[in-house]
């Protein structure tokens, strides 16, 4: 695959191979194993349901249809339309790299754009939680450089197509939440009380006519 970007992409992942951050070694392989097929976010979904009152219900539910849509999107259409062979792990250390290589297409990245996708959809419901998990989200698109499975325009396309994916999830949400809301719908609440009709010859000014 060539592309304009090539170069400062190889060495972008050359120099965060490079690095040494300690903190981080026991801490991004692991994350970035959680995340495989959406168990991280399914697992902050359930926890932000039981915890989060109604907005967190909401906010979990916009976040998982939004990352239901970005992964279907990525892994059929993104990854099949575009072949691109993984990174050479020769400068990346051992003790960093997963155990399990994935073998499709390395680009785009279908974790980083689940990560984005769900915290956009949830950011979308509540900001309060969209604030809260972002970290949490950069740090799963981090974790793919780190371990050597992505490079960075992997990522950084694929979190583009997770934040676009939360769009059209958050109108499908409203629809449904007027479906269920008929009055709502209408533009006004059903327990409104018409106006009582008076006859032309008694009717008082501003009064309704029949």
């Amino acid at each position: 695959m060539t592309y304009p970007w090539k170069s400062w992409d190889k060495a972008l992942f050359a120099y965060v191979a490079k690095q040494r951050w300690p903190g981080a070694k026991p801490v991004l392989p692991r994350l970035s194993r959680s995340a495989d097929h959406g168990r991280l976010w399914l697992a902050v979904a359930a926890g932000m349901a039981v915890t989060g009152g109604r907005s967190g219900r909401r906010a979990a539910a916009r976040g998982l249809g939004s990352l239901a849509l970005a992964s279907l999107t990525v892994n059929t259409v993104g990854k099949g339309a575009v072949r691109r062979t993984r990174p050479v792990l020769d400068t990346v250390p051992v003790i960093r790299q997963l155990r399990r290589q994935p073998v499709t297409s390395s680009f785009p990245s279908g974790h980083s754009a689940s990560a984005a996708a769900f915290v956009a959809g949830a950011a979308m419901e509540s900001g309060a939680w969209g604030t809260a998990l972002a970290p949490v989200a950069a740090s799963v698109a981090f974790s793919r450089v780190y371990t050597g499975v992505h490079y960075p325009s992997d990522v950084v396309v694929g979190c583009v197509l997770g934040v676009g994916a939360a769009q059209p999830s958050g109108r499908c949400c409203r629809r449904s939440r007027r479906s269920r809301n008929p009055a709502r719908r209408r533009g006004r609440p059903r327990w409104r009380k018409a106006r009582a009709c008076t006859s032309w010859s008694t009717a008082p000014r501003g009064h309704r006519r029949c």
